[in-house]
């Protein structure tokens, strides 16, 4: 009788975790939210924005009040790109991470593809080839290739264990015991480093730079 009541307990668990999960919702690309957003770095990002406007108002002042007007147009241009980009990330933090991660692979393939065609079908400008050129429109990859990089590092590092420092005694096991796993550790970086090269390539230094110091941070970050 005792077998019985476990038996008749467990099914009634079984049938409330299938209700349960008859519940969720079936696509994978809204996750339910738990706890409170980061206030603190949605904070950050917004004053990032406001001091980047600020920056540009300042350099373009001058000449817009020579021309009699009370904003330069490009401070109007970096405000809504900026409204236009807190609003893009409140919308991907709405999506589940896995769904992230799954593009991370094909976004840098076609990331990859789009800086290797840019170097032959782009349009020179000052020396540098690092556009796209459609009629009255211009399309730069490596400004996308920032995302995917830091999605691709993000999504290779997701899967990594936590580091536990190991023992060591002599140079041999340090480099047996820390240095080679370190280094296999940081496989995400690869594909980054071949898209750094391809943007050097243009050239674009400045941005192989800010991509290359991003990078070290996340690998710093994951341990």
């Amino acid at each position: 009788m005792h077998r019985d009541v476990q038996v008749r307990g467990l099914m009634r668990i079984s049938r409330s975790a299938a209700r349960r999960s008859n519940k969720l919702p079936r696509s994978g690309w809204k996750m339910k939210r738990y706890g409170n957003p980061d206030y603190v770095l949605y904070a950050a990002v917004v004053v990032a924005t406001l001091f980047g406007v600020i920056a540009v108002w300042d350099a373009g002042y001058a000449e817009a009040a020579a021309m009699g007007q009370m904003l330069p147009r490009s401070v109007i241009t970096q405000g809504l790109y900026g409204i236009a980009g807190l609003v893009g990330a409140w919308g991907i933090s709405q999506v589940a991470p896995k769904r992230i991660r799954q593009i991370a692979v094909p976004g840098m393939i076609l990331i990859s593809l789009l800086l290797v065609g840019v170097l032959f079908l782009g349009k020179e400008i000052n020396g540098a080839t690092r556009w796209y050129r459609f009629g009255p429109f211009s399309f730069q990859p490596s400004e996308v290739a920032k995302v995917f990089c830091i999605i691709s590092m993000a999504a290779g590092f997701a899967g990594l264990t936590p580091w536990v420092k190991p023992k060591w005694k002599n140079s041999r096991q340090w480099i047996g015991h820390v240095l080679i796993p370190k280094i296999q550790r940081a496989w995400p970086l690869l594909p980054v480093l071949v898209v750094v090269g391809l943007i050097e390539m243009q050239p674009d230094l400045k941005t192989a730079c800010v991509i290359l110091v991003t990078a070290g941070f996340m690998l710093w970050a994951a341990g």
